[in-house]
């Protein structure tokens, strides 16, 4: 992991070029070319033949950033974010992540009232990073309703507003009680952001047309007009999550919920407990969701629960709203038998969808190297 002094794209890939391409002057385009050619390592098939693994993962991992003052121990990798962009033909990767440094309160992972942050980092190859000086790009704001912290970030590509579109859960601890909603973003570099006026959009304990309540976001989609479409988790009284849709506004300020489930957690054993993130893309005239599956829950603190037994899925679909699983899931990629997987981002590019999946790369299997790894997926 390198930590850039200056945030530019030089000498980009071993060309000769004297001028530095600052990430907000670069253009975003879908590349006509595919990013693992410059893959320092190679991608072997898996048994799955749909399925290549990259040779070197993890591609992406906990940083040697220091955020906060004073913060006690280690940085640890989130949400995560992929978008990969063009600079004179050759691909820019840019990830999105959040982290925490915890102030040694709690030894479990549950110290919601750590410090936290949103960062981002760009990479020529997939593989090595450059963290950008000014992270983290988010954090606290004293009194607003998201103060304690924020996670299960999803960002999209808004090309028809040039901009990047940024949704997220956010929360405040208070005396052992978790007060949750859910809020947006924009940006039009990916560093810079604003968030809405409207936030918190939505809010965990309202319950919404058709009986549902919201819990976070799993996915985003915008589609080529500007449409944007959020992918939310929500249950209906029970412990089951389910995938609802919601139509948001232009202006990112008006969430419209669909009253029933596009996607239902089971009966199937894989996600009969409830799906917890998720990312949409369209190839062809086909979308395909890949998203995690959750076999159970485990109680933390406050009413919280973290999802356990977690694999990851395929769903297609023709209208983006109306999804059928895939009869071969769950996906094999899972590195421990625990099952361990925590997050998802695909892209397509060309005939391909590229995948990054955070998964537990510690090889005594205790859950303590949350990283995230590279595959690619051709139907």
């Amino acid at each position: 992991m390198r930590t850039a002094g200056k945030w530019t794209i030089v000498g980009l890939l071993g060309l000769a070029c004297a001028k530095d391409y600052e990430l907000s002057a670069i253009t975003a385009a879908e590349p006509d070319i595919d990013p693992a050619t410059y893959m320092p390592c190679d991608f072997s098939v898996m048994d799955d033949a749909r399925l290549s693994i990259y040779d070197c993962n993890p591609v992406f991992e906990a940083t040697d950033e220091a955020w906060f003052d004073g913060g006690g121990g280690e940085m640890s990798v989130g949400a995560v974010g992929f978008y990969t962009n063009l600079v004179m033909g050759f691909p820019v990767y840019q990830i999105w992540y959040t982290a925490r440094v915890a102030d040694g309160s709690a030894d479990d992972g549950t110290d919601f009232l750590a410090e936290w942050g949103v960062g981002t980092a760009v990479s020529e190859n997939g593989a090595d990073w450059d963290t950008h000086p000014d992270n983290p790009l988010l954090t606290e704001v004293g009194g607003a309703w998201d103060q304690d912290g924020i996670n299960a970030i999803q960002i999209a590509r808004d090309d028809r507003h040039d901009r990047y579109v940024m949704t997220y859960q956010g929360y405040v601890f208070d005396d052992g009680l978790l007060s949750v909603g859910v809020g947006v973003a924009e940006s039009r570099d990916g560093i810079a952001w604003t968030r809405s006026p409207a936030n918190p959009v939505l809010m965990q304990g309202v319950e919404y047309e058709g009986g549902m309540f919201m819990s976070w976001p799993l996915a985003i989609y915008v589609n080529e007009g500007g449409g944007v479409t959020s992918y939310m988790a929500a249950n209906t009284g029970s412990e089951v999550i389910d995938m609802y849709a919601v139509e948001v506004s232009e202006d990112l300020g008006t969430w419209h919920v669909f009253d029933e489930p596009v996607l239902q957690a089971g009966p199937e054993v894989y996600d009969k407990a409830g799906i917890t993130d998720a990312s949409v893309v369209k190839l062809g005239e086909v979308y395909y969701m890949f998203y995690i599956g959750a076999g159970g829950w485990e109680d933390i603190i406050g009413g919280a629960r973290t999802p356990v037994i977690q694999s990851l899925n395929l769903a297609t679909s023709t209208t983006g709203i109306n999804w059928t699983k895939h009869p071969d899931n769950p996906i094999a990629v899972t590195l421990t038998a625990e099952k361990e997987l925590s997050g998802v981002a695909a892209q397509v590019v060309g005939d391909s969808i590229h995948l990054w999946v955070t998964d537990n790369y510690d090889e005594t299997g205790d859950g303590k190297r949350s990283a995230v790894g590279y595959y690619l997926f051709r139907p």
